[in-house]
């Protein structure tokens, strides 16, 4: 399959020089192995293509192919949730990952009470900041709610493990 892409003169010249060797776009078309990424230079001025035109092959976009298809397969596997996990295993790692709703405003909350406790630490902190208070004030806070984000991530995802891609059926 050709895919066609339009790309400012800027871009297009960088690409052409080697000088431009990724670009990052919205996923809004399907990339397969072995289809033709087409780039045709844009000129936004004048709201016409140049005539200039750049045929790549799949090993020349393998980086983008490989991204897109990365992406596909994580948004899959998040949407296999017969059970209704609020998290999930992480697809690459160790730990979890958001897969409801609902995981995500308790991961959105516990980032909201970090950042506050972070933000107003200055203000709160009486004296030396070098103080044992500066523990107690951040310090103490911080792990209590990171405890209670595992324990919550535990309890509505499963336990953690190591996995690298999708786990074999």
């Amino acid at each position: 399959m050709r895919i066609k892409k339009k790309v400012w003169p800027e871009y297009f010249q960088q690409i052409v020089d080697g000088k431009k060797t990724f670009e990052l776009r919205l996923n809004d078309f399907d990339i397969s192995e072995g289809d033709t990424l087409v780039l045709n230079e844009w000129d936004p001025a004048t709201k016409d293509y140049t005539g200039r035109t750049l045929k790549l092959m799949n090993s020349q976009y393998s980086f983008m192919l490989q991204l897109n298809l990365m992406i596909k397969e994580y948004i899959n596997y998040i949407q296999d949730n017969s059970e209704r996990r609020w998290f999930k295993t992480k697809l690459y790692g160790w730990g979890w990952v958001p897969a409801t709703w609902q995981g995500c405003a308790v991961t959105l909350i516990y980032l909201g009470l970090i950042s506050a406790i972070v933000l107003i630490r200055e203000e709160s902190i009486p004296g030396n900041p070098d103080s044992g208070s500066n523990f107690l004030i951040s310090g103490l806070p911080i792990i209590l709610l990171t405890g209670v984000f595992i324990f919550i991530c535990y309890t509505k995802g499963g336990k953690p493990h190591w996995q690298w891609g999708i786990p074999k059926k």
